[in-house]
This record gives structure tokens, C-alpha cells and sequence, in this order.
């Protein structure tokens, strides 16, 4: 990429509507925010913007128009928002880098082209309810499409929800709901443990009994118990031989294969189980919950009126799922939701003036957060160890990271720093999966550990201050450090 011309556009607060080709053949955008009160993308908005990597979507966004980011070559990034309605024809026509979407449960009609010879794109989850055109997915060889019935991010009104990130490769859509079919032709445990065990044995016709006896685990790409494992193993960090932990596995398939509505249901049902008869020294958590918050159904529930979170309120409360926060909450105590590994969903209003140090450290399920714009700085070990952490939106009234805030956060590959930003501490990056990041003119000081990252690529800063930057930064960073023009806009 030609950093010469490169610009991260934020979109100004209160704009509705982003007009038709506004920001069409823009070869200088890298990145795009949007204010929550963007409702439509008009046609051809972002069209042809060839460089353009990251969008990140209004909360509020209800349409997407026809070409709106067609051939954005390297678009990769593409959280669409729940409550989106409408995805238009070819809107991302010939995005080649798309890899994996999900449609949200809200969208009522794809267009013609709409995701059309995205080349790299391998899935797509797709609400059955929703109008899709026959040719949406033209010219996208790899493409696997799959349909779900339920709406996994209502959270507040159920608990038969699931995370996104357990959502597995189940086959073609009549595998994906392989017991809610009317004619409830898959009513056979052993079939259903064939489509589980086996990949490449996911008909009627073909499928063979899998006696939960022998070895018909079979740890093998695309398999159910393999995904199931690599959860327990790679994000619970269970403490317990692989052999004793496939055991479980199965044991729990076998108690709950014929009472789940889908492959997710049963994933979530299963994980669920096998931590239940983990002994606690297989654990890096402990199982107690001592919080004086009510916890319903997986949701945290704190009062309203509430001023202060306090510290360590929900340390360790493996069964928190999402939280409330009312508006009266000023601040998030230390440690307050440390080690809620499955805490996913997390709401901070604009009350909040700070959160504490290790606040959610270790929330393993934690993929989004946005901080609001009351905070002024992030403590040390704020979010250190969420390594499901994908996108984080800092305010602009940021002025310090602290020490190994993001310590460890291994999915976070990329990260904008607002412009207000003056101190970056030790460690505040180590062990991330950054690759990229621009350090904007307002930082004066970065400590020599502060982007400890292996697979950190680039460093962009400002042209005055790069021989700064060579100095305090340790020697091995030199060659990655380069300067942004002159004209860079934020």
C-alpha cells in the first residue's frame, strides 16, 4: 500500500445519510468509522475505494444501497450490525479479501451480486427468514452458504442464545438444522452422531452407526468434537490430558444429541457440561461467584441508582453471560468481571469516567467493546488476557493506555488510537496479534515495550517525530517504523 496518501476516515457525529459516491474511487482510505446515527449508505458511497480495509457500521444502519463498497479489493474487516435490513445488489461486489460473514438476524433481503466473485469468501451465515437472491453469491467458488432460524444476539430475553464464535461447520443447511426439520427425518442419534463424527457422512443414505464405545471420535477438519475441543483447549485453557478431555466430550454429546434444536445449541450445551464435571484443579478459574448482583439467566443485573461498580464484584462469575449497566454508573471498580470467561456482551454507557485496573481482564468471550467518550484513560490490565477481544473503539478523550492494558489480546490485530492519545505504557500491546499501527501526532511518550508484538509488520508515525520514535523504541522496531504524510487525516 502506498502510505503516502493514506487516510482513516471518521465520519463527523449527527450525519443520517452517507450520499450516493461521496467517497467513491478513494484510493487513499485505509479505514472508515461511522457515528451511530448513519441509517442509510447511499449507492456507490464507498465504491471502488481499492485500499480500503476496515469499515466499522452505525449501530443505527438500516440499509446498505446497490455498489455501496463494491470492488473494495482488500475490505476484509466486515462486522454488519444487527438491525440492518436491506443489502442492496453487487454491495460487495469483487471484495476479494472477504473471508467470513455473518448476515444478522435482522436483514430481511440480499440483492443480485450482493457478495458476487468475492473469491476468498469460504462462509456465510444467513438468516432463513430472509430474502436472498438467486445470484447473490455469483462467482464466489469457495463460498458456503448456511442458514440459521434463531437470533443469537437477543441475549437480554434468552439464554438459548449463542455466541457467534461457536457457531461450527455443520454441512449443508439441512445438517445446520439437522433435528428441527418438519418431517423430522434425522430423529436417529446415531445418524446425528455420524454427521458429528464424521464429515464426509452427512446423508441419510449414507450415514453409518457411531458407537460412542469405540473410536469413532475422529479429530479431523470441520468435525463437531474437534471445534468443541479446540474451544475447551485454546479459550477455557483447560488443565486435563486430551484423551480424559475427548472422553468428556463425548459423554456429553451422548447425554444431549437428541435434545438440541441445532449443532450451535448442542456446542454451547456441551462446553456447558464438560466444565460442570471438570474437577477444579483442571481449572484456571475458580467456580466461585460470590457477587452481590443479581445474575439471571447469564445476564448481570445492577441496579439502578448505582454509582460505582465495585471492585472485584463479579470476579470469577463463570455463569455471567452479559451485564446492564444503567446510566447511573460512574465507575467500574478493579477487577470487577476479571475471569468472566464467558462474558460476551458488554454495554458501557456514558456515565462511566473510569474503569478500574484488571476491570475485565481474562473475559475470554469478550469480542467487542466500545469505550465511551467520559473515559479519559484505560488502567493497567483493563482488558489484558481477553484473546477473543476482535475490535476495540477508543474515545477521543483518551489520553493514556496503560500498563498491559491489552496485554495478550492475540485476535486483535488492528487498532485506530485517537488523536488525543499522549501516553502509551509499558507493555500496553504485548503479546497482541497487532500486525499494524498508527501512532498519531498527540503521543509523547511510548515505553520501549509498549508493542512487544510477534507479528507486528508496520509502525506509521509522524514524519517529525520518526528519528523520536527510533530513539525510545527498541532497535529491532527500526526498520518497521515509517512515516505518515504530511496531509495524514485521522
Amino acid at each position: 500500500m502506498n502510505m503516502s496518501k493514506t487516510t482513516n476516515l471518521v465520519i463527523p457525529n449527527r450525519r443520517r445519510i452517507i450520499k450516493e459516491a461521496e467517497f467513491s474511487n478513494r484510493e487513499d482510505l485505509r479505514s472508515v468509522e461511522m457515528p451511530n446515527s448513519v441509517s442509510v449508505i447511499r449507492e456507490n458511497a464507498f465504491w471502488h475505494c481499492v485500499n480500503l480495509k476496515t469499515v466499522r457500521f452505525s449501530s443505527q444502519l438500516k440499509t446498505i444501497a446497490p455498489f455501496a463498497f463494491a470492488d473494495c479489493y482488500k475490505l476484509k474487516d466486515l462486522i454488519l450490525p444487527e438491525g440492518l435490513e436491506s443489502i442492496g445488489d453487487a454491495a460487495f461486489f469483487k471484495c476479494f479479501e472477504l473471508d467470513y460473514i455473518i448476515v444478522p438476524y435482522s436483514v430481511k433481503t440480499i440483492g443480485e451480486d450482493a457478495f458476487g466473485m468475492c473469491q476468498k469468501l469460504r462462509r456465510i451465515l444467513i438468516p432463513k427468514k430472509a430474502t436472498v437472491s438467486e445470484n447473490a453469491f455469483r462467482e464466489s467458488p469457495q463460498c458456503e452458504i448456511m442458514y440459521y432460524e434463531d437470533d443469537w444476539d437477543d441475549w437480554d430475553d434468552s439464554d438459548d442464545q449463542i455466541p457467534t464464535k461457536y457457531i461450527c461447520d455443520v454441512g449443508d443447511d439441512d445438517d445446520f438444522e439437522w433435528i428441527t426439520d418438519k418431517k423430522k427425518k434425522y430423529v436417529s442419534s446415531d445418524f446425528l452422531k455420524a454427521v458429528l463424527y464424521d464429515e464426509n457422512e452427512r446423508k441419510p443414505g449414507n450415514a453409518h452407526p457411531v458407537n460412542s464405545d469405540d473410536d469413532g471420535f475422529e479429530l479431523g477438519e470441520g468435525n463437531v468434537p474437534c471445534y468443541i475441543l479446540y474451544i475447551l483447549q485454546d479459550h477455557y485453557k483447560l488443565i486435563v490430558e486430551e484423551a480424559e478431555l475427548i472422553q468428556q466430550i463425548k459423554k456429553s454429546i451422548d447425554k444431549y444429541i437428541l435434545g438440541s434444536k441445532t449443532v450451535s445449541e448442542l456446542v454451547e450445551k456441551v462446553i456447558d457440561d464438560v466444565l460442570d464435571a471438570m474437577p477444579d484443579e483442571a481449572l484456571p478459574f475458580t467456580r466461585s461467584c460470590k457477587s452481590k448482583y443479581e445474575i439471571k439467566d447469564g445476564v448481570g443485573i445492577i441496579p439502578k441508582g448505582t454509582k460505582v461498580i465495585e471492585e472485584l464484584s463479579f470476579n470469577h462469575c463463570t455463569n455471567l453471560k452479559s451485564v446492564v449497566i444503567p446510566n447511573s454508573v460512574i465507575e467500574i471498580g478493579n477487577a470487577a468481571f476479571n475471569g468472566c470467561v464467558r462474558l460476551n456482551k458488554i454495554v458501557i454507557p456514558n456515565s462511566i469516567k473510569k474503569i478500574g485496573t484488571d476491570a475485565f481482564c481474562g473475559c475470554i468471550s469478550l469480542e467487542s467493546v466500545i469505550i465511551p467518550e467520559s473515559v479519559t484513560e484505560i488502567e493497567d490490565g483493563t482488558f489484558s488476557r481477553c484473546t477473543g477481544l476482535t475490535d476495540i473503539h477508543f474515545p477521543n478523550s483518551l489520553t493514556r493506555i496503560g500498563n498491559a492494558a491489552f496485554d495478550e489480546c492475540t485476535s486483535l490485530t488492528s487498532a485506530i488510537l485517537p488523536q488525543s492519545l499522549k501516553v502509551i505504557d509499558a507493555a500496553a500491546f504485548e503479546g497482541s496479534g497487532l500486525t499494524e499501527i498508527v501512532l498519531p501526532d498527540s503521543v509523547e511518550s511510548v515505553d520501549e515495550e509498549a508493542f512487544d508484538c510477534r507479528d507486528l509488520e508496520s509502525i506509521y508515525v509522524s514524519p517529525k517525530k520518526v528519528k523520536y520514535f527510533k530513539k525510545i523504541l527498541p532497535e529491532y522496531y527500526e526498520d518497521l517504523i515509517e512515516p505518515l504524510p504530511e496531509d495524514y487525516d485521522y
